[in-house]
């Protein structure tokens, strides 16, 4: 149910930008908070009912340990992939840029800028 209300909100907002698509600076401010919302609302469903389990509340030895621990290690996991993930992404983006970068050099003007300098 909550999934749903999520994509009327980002129909919603990508349906207002798409009102002002001329206009770049109204469009990419619906476009900015559709995602947001969607940031949001996405980590409220996924991080909030793990507060209480993760160690928040005052009746923590109301459950077992194994709990307490495995949901302690869930936290941990879903805070750190997307870290991961652009580890795997960024540092090979840099270097493929850069070795673009190296063989597209020679036949742009930056040879002739430092030849005339």
């Amino acid at each position: 149910m909550f999934s749903l209300l999520i994509m009327i909100f980002n129909l919603y907002t990508a349906g207002r930008a798409l009102q002002h698509w001329t206009d770049y600076k109204i469009s990419s401010q619906w476009t900015i908070l559709g995602f947001l919302g969607r940031l949001v609302a996405t980590a409220c469903i996924t991080f909030v009912p793990w507060w209480y389990i993760f160690g928040f509340s005052k009746d923590d030895n109301a459950r077992p340990a194994e709990i307490n621990a495995a949901a302690r290690v869930y936290m941990s996991v879903m805070l750190n992939v997307p870290l991961i993930a652009l580890s795997f992404v960024l540092i090979p983006g840099l270097a493929e840029g850069s070795m673009i970068a190296m063989e597209l050099a020679p036949f742009t003007i930056i040879p002739y800028m430092v030849s005339s300098t």
